[in-house]
């Protein structure tokens, strides 16, 4: 029941206790008196009073203790006298209590105390400031309050607080309501008024007097009288009564009511001589330049603005205040709208025609303002009459500076949107003002500070976007009060503290995103209490214990089945997944990664339909993935690495993305298979792609070195086929390649190679031919085995991933680029092309002369610079991450491609007689092939590659001709 703000009068009824089903009660900001009735702690299910800002008066009920649920109490700004009763620290869920601004004397029960220091975040607040009226003892207050505020407004006065207090003497029977009081302006307009029944009755046992509970915020400029009227004659005398005017708690003035002269009236203003407000003054004064004189147009303006923004800002000419003021009075003569400040309407016109001068001026928007109306001003909408301004959007406009308190005057504003913007500063609380606003939006700044407490009673606030900012404290339990929330954004701020189970008082609230702040403790389970919730998202805090589900299915009779994101991710939840999370029927997206979960994958997860993402990553789950993920059919974003699971990970068809512990090292001794994943990594934190950057058709896990044989054997095969094409066509129709049918075979086998071995019929030079070959290949074998994907216990594939536990997406420090690969096939082709050529030439060769020998010393060219170059690919795919790796991959590898010459300097060094004889008859062989054995001047010496010294003309003659007998022999 909230009735607030309805100028209620009289008494709380003692029937009040019959409506036991209350749950809020709200008679806030009227004009209820009388004492509060004891039967008011029959609301048993009450867990929300809020009786702030009335006329009571007498003791706080010591029945009220029994009202065990209430969580928030709220007694400020009446007249409650008395101790405080100590029966209030029984009411264990209370969490916010405000005595403050009433007459209550004494210390507060060190039960009460006790109470509230058990909680960091409770709120208890009295009269204990030292110059209270009537102090009150506390050491366990978070606020103590001074003198007391009789306005209705929040903050400080910007320019002066004029305040009635009334003093009479006389019998207590008195008749108190034939008097009336009224505080008027310049135009005899009403600024507060009343009887001296609105005031307490204890007035008439004071000597002193008392406060009455009405007050203004003037104009230090501006025209006053203070009035009394007698308004029925009766019977009963009516002694002396005096009512003074205070002015920033010095008296101003007093008007006196007497039985023989019932009506006075004083009149008092602003005294150009004393710079103040004086009795008798109505002074003219500088306004823009210019004098004003009272009554004058522009004096009128300027005591109306002087009362939201104060004298000091508005007559210095460097403020923004000022040069807004002055451009309303000087450019905008024409707006006779704004002569009579009498009108409601018109007042407000100047007020909001000020305001948004100021956000233009302040926030740098522009330093020229036009002279049109400002609905048509850029971020600036009204009313389909264009008359009030009920939307004030300038996001991204790259304003500076700070809020100011006069926003709050901007009553009927109901969106003010001003996020992605270089705003700084506090939030000023006056903004709580602006009671028609439904939309807040200041995400994106630089605000710091805390949330004023006041904007827990912006009871039409539906928006409320304070993400990414510096704002910090905890979040204001009056915050869980604006029943009308339907989004709540704090995001990425400071914010600390615990979820008051408050929470489930924002019953129409769709999306509560706290995520990436320093909020701890355990989350309440009553915040799945909000059925229309949509989206809950607590990523990146402190929080721990359970995860807020409750363990049985019938704890709530209405689950949130609106319900589509859960992120709970980068928490310190420690509980297992409770089964009752298929309540929750509506999840899209489930994120419970980075915490501490337990226990296993609950197999009731395969029942959310339209489930399309889950994250469980960097947890302690357990044993197996449940095959009811196969039934799924949504569901294509799934993370589970970082788990201690086992077994088979395909139960998941077709994903989008899935990452899992399926690398090498394994988190668990049994390794995690998953042909599905997208992603593996290791019990390192290390991630890989699971898929490779070549496939062989038709071939499912195809190694390095099975596709290193393929396309081996098919060049060998396509190579072999076109020298017996190309031999068979040259036979045919006379043609021969001389080129390449005149040159050495011991050239091409290579003289300084012991595969020219092969020429020779040593079966000790076969044999170290066929070792040093069967090496060569066996060390690319080695290198293709280890750069194996699938080999993963024996590979030395890199893991160039690296997916961190507080984020989903993953960083990829694979740097190679297109320069690196074209570089890797530059070096190697510089490198191996003359190998190459001779290998095809000798295949030639031994096509045309049928030569066996000829054939396999090509073969073994071919092979070993073939097996060269892709070793060296599928290696660095293995491990390369940068185009440098690259290219000190392949020259490794390149080495390996000169063994067998390695092997011929060894021997020459070892047995260089041995060696000769084996050239000579390479030599022979190749002379056998020519069909010529005699002696031939230009037959070349032998070339042992600088290994030998160069033969002498002579000594090369006379080899020659041993060399001619040698073969005849």
């Amino acid at each position: 029941l909230i009735l607030g703000r309805n100028y209620l009068t009289g008494k709380i009824p003692n029937g009040i206790g019959n409506c036991s089903s209350l749950t809020n009660l709200e008679l806030r900001d009227n004009f209820l008196e009388g004492q509060i009735p004891a039967t008011i702690s029959n609301l048993a299910n009450t867990d929300r009073l809020v009786l702030s800002n009335n006329l009571l008066r007498g003791n706080i009920p010591v029945e009220m203790g029994d009202m065990t649920n209430l969580a928030y109490l709220d007694l400020s700004a009446n007249s409650l006298t008395g101790n405080i009763p100590d029966v209030l620290g029984n009411i264990t869920q209370l969490e916010y209590l405000r005595l403050d601004s009433n007459k209550l004397t004494g210390d507060v029960p060190r039960m009460i105390c006790e109470h509230f220091e058990k909680s960091e975040k409770s709120y208890f607040s009295s009269d204990c400031d030292a110059n209270s009226a009537s102090h009150v003892s506390c050491n366990c207050c978070n606020k103590c309050y001074g003198p007391s505020e009789l306005t209705k407004r929040y903050g400080e006065c910007p320019s002066a607080d004029i305040k009635v207090i009334i003093n009479r003497s006389g019998h207590p029977n008195d008749p108190w309501n034939f008097l009336q009081w009224s505080l008027l302006d310049r135009s005899n307009h009403s600024l507060i008024e009343g009887g001296l029944s609105y005031a307490d009755r204890k007035c008439s046992e004071l000597s002193d007097g008392c406060y009455v509970h009405r007050s203004t915020c003037a104009s230090r400029s501006a025209c006053y009288a203070l009035q009394i009227s007698r308004l029925v004659t009766g019977s009963s005398p009516v002694n002396n009564v005096d009512i003074s005017v205070f002015v920033d708690e010095t008296e101003m003035a007093t008007a006196y009511y007497r039985v023989e002269d019932f009506s006075e009236v004083v009149k008092f203003g602003y005294s150009s001589e004393s710079e103040m407000l004086s009795i008798g003054h109505c002074d003219s004064i500088e306004i823009c330049g210019d004098n004003a004189a009272a009554g004058s147009r522009e004096r009128d303006i300027f005591d109306r603005l002087v009362k939201i923004s104060g004298i000091e800002s508005l007559t210095d000419p460097h403020t923004e205040e000022y040069k807004a003021a002055c451009w309303i009075i000087n450019e905008n003569n024409d707006m006779t709208g704004f002569s009579d400040m009498t009108n409601e309407i018109n007042y407000y016109a100047l007020l909001q025609r000020y305001i948004v001068a100021l956000i233009y001026l302040k926030t740098k928007v522009t330093d020229v303002l036009r002279s049109d109306q400002e609905c048509f001003w850029e971020g600036i909408y009204c009313n389909e009459d264009n008359v009030t301004v009920n939307k004030i959007d300038l996001a991204g406009k790259g304003l500076t500076g700070t809020l100011f308190h006069e926003l709050g005057e901007l009553k009927f504003l109901q969106v003010l949107n001003l996020e992605e913007n270089k705003l700084g500063g506090e939030i000023p609380l006056e903004v709580a003002n602006m009671w028609s606003l439904e939309e807040l939006y200041i995400g994106d700044n630089n605000f710091e500070g805390t949330i004023p407490t006041e904007m827990g009673q912006m009871n039409s606030l539906t928006v409320l976007d304070v993400h990414t900012n510096s704002l910090s404290g905890t979040v204001p339990l009056n915050i869980y009060n604006i029943s009308t929330l339907k989004y709540l954004n704090m995001t990425r701020n400071f914010f600390e503290g615990t979820i008051s189970s408050n929470v489930a008082h924002l019953v129409l609230l769709e999306k509560l995103d706290l995520s990436f702040n320093f909020f701890t403790g355990v989350v309440p389970v009553d915040v799945l209490r909000i059925s229309r919730l949509k989206e809950l998202i607590l990523q990146s805090n402190e929080f721990t214990g359970s995860i807020p589900l409750p363990k049985k299915s019938t704890y709530f009779q209405d689950y949130p089945k609106q319900l589509t994101r859960l992120i709970f991710g980068d928490n310190k939840f420690e509980s297992s997944i409770p089964n009752t999370i298929e309540k929750l029927s509506g999840l899209k997206e489930i994120r419970i990664d980075n915490n501490r979960l337990t226990g296993v994958i609950p197999t009731q997860l395969g029942r959310l339909k339209q489930l399309t993402m889950l994250s469980l990553s960097y947890n302690e789950l357990k044993s197996s993935i449940p095959s009811e993920l196969k039934n799924l059919k949504n569901l294509s974003r799934v993370y589970l690495h970082g788990n201690q699971l086992t077994g088979n990970a395909d139960v998941i068809d077709f994903p989008q993305e899935y990452i899992t512990d399926c690398g090498y090292p394994s988190v668990t001794r049994e390794l995690f298979e998953c042909s599905v994943c997208t992603i593996c990594c290791n019990s390192l934190e290390e991630c890989v792609k699971n898929e490779l950057p070549y496939e062989l058709p038709y071939v499912e896990d195809a190694s390095p070195r099975d596709y290193t044989l393929f396309i081996w054997g098919v060049f060998i095969g396509v190579l072999v086929l076109c020298c017996v094409s190309a031999a068979l066509v040259s036979k045919k129709i006379g043609w021969e390649m001389k080129q390449i049918c005149n040159l050495d075979a011991l050239e091409l086998c290579g003289s300084d190679s012991v595969y020219h071995f092969v020429l020779c019929d040593s079966i000790l030079g076969w044999t170290i031919v066929l070792a040093t070959i069967m090496f060569q290949l066996s060390l690319f074998v080695l290198f293709l085995q280890t750069s194996s994907f699938n080999n993963k216990a024996n590979s030395d594939w890199v893991y160039g991933l690296r997916c961190p536990s507080n984020r989903l997406d993953c960083e990829d420090y694979n740097d190679t680029t297109l320069k690196g690969w074209v570089s890797l096939f530059a070096i190697m082709t510089a490198y191996l092309i003359k190998d190459m050529i001779k290998g095809i030439k000798l295949i030639y060769r031994a096509t045309r002369l049928a030569s066996f020998r000829l054939l396999f010393g090509g073969i073994i060219l071919v092979s070993v610079t073939s097996f060269a170059i892709l070793t060296s690919y599928f290696y660095n795919q293995a491990i390369a991450l940068s185009d440098t790796e690259i290219i000190t991959n392949s020259l490794i590898l390149l080495f390996m491609t000169d063994f067998d010459e390695w092997v011929h300097q060894l021997i020459f060094f070892v047995s260089p007689n041995w060696l000769e004889k084996l050239s000579k008859e390479a030599l022979c062989y190749e002379r056998s092939l020519n069909g010529s054995s005699d002696s031939r001047e230009e037959d070349a010496p032998i070339d042992q590659n600088d290994n030998v010294d160069s033969f002498t003309e002579e000594s090369s003659k006379k080899l020659s001709m041993s060399l001619s007998h040698y073969c005849i022999w």
